[in-house]
């Protein structure tokens, strides 16, 4: 008969019983777990470059942001997630332990792949220039549906283009880029100089800002463009080609 000693843990209670023979055999096959973080990786990665191409400018508390800044804080809330679900995991069985962790972590990430999905199917056909709708892609007209995007920048009381190009009744997506402070500037587009007979106008309003205007290309030739608010300063030629 052995003796007990004081702070002897009994073999029996550092190791439960466990079945007799090679021992208890993993229910999944080793080789799923690192294929399946490659998938769900990769089904991360796939939403969450969605969510950042159907980012849109936004207006909040009076106080606008175009699409890239709205990209920014997407970005930077997404990698302060990676970040606490990093500290998280490398607290091992400490976090693993607790009954609100996994389904914390696994939440977090199921409403990046949700939101991901959303803006996949809502955003549609996503060019260098931004996001297009669905909807206002099947409303292109002319030119077989032809969608032209073009990005026009104000600064300075001046265009950074002074000629335009675009095919004959194709939808024209025409972003302008304000960026002096304070100062309201838009896009309109005019038969001629004499600015007697417009085919668009555009919303007027201070920068920084950006606003994202939508027409169609009149026939071909050369028109002009300008700032209404600055039509000796911000001038250019819009030429429509056949």
């Amino acid at each position: 008969m052995s003796e007990e000693r004081p702070g002897q843990v009994l073999e029996e209670e550092r190791h439960p019983e466990e079945p007799e023979g090679e021992g208890a055999r993993p229910r999944v096959p080793p080789i799923l777990y690192p294929l399946a973080s490659l998938v769900f990786g990769g089904v991360l990665v796939w939403a969450f470059s969605r969510l950042l191409l159907a980012a849109s400018p936004v207006s909040v508390g009076g106080l606008e942001l175009d699409g890239r800044a709205v990209a920014v804080a997407i970005a930077i809330f997404m990698a302060l997630n990676i970040l606490v679900g990093a500290a998280l995991v490398a607290y091992g069985a400490r976090v693993r332990g607790r009954p609100a962790s996994l389904p914390f972590l696994a939440g977090a990430a199921a409403a990046v792949v949700v939101a991901g999905a959303v803006a996949a199917f809502a955003v549609g056909d996503v060019g260098p220039e931004g996001a297009l709708g669905k909807e206002e892609e099947r409303a292109g007209g002319g030119a077989g549906g032809r969608v032209e995007r073009i990005t026009l920048v104000a600064q300075e009381l001046a265009f950074d283009q002074a000629e335009l190009t675009v095919t004959a009744g194709a939808r024209v997506q025409l972003t302008l880029d304000n960026r002096d402070q304070g100062v309201p500037h838009n896009f309109a587009l005019y038969t001629d100089e004499s600015a007697s007979q417009a085919i668009f106008v555009g919303e007027v309003f201070a920068g920084p800002a950006t606003r994202e205007y939508t027409f169609e290309a009149p026939e071909p030739g050369t028109y002009f463009f300008r700032c209404d608010v600055h039509p000796t300063q911000m001038t250019g030629t819009f030429v429509v080609r056949g």
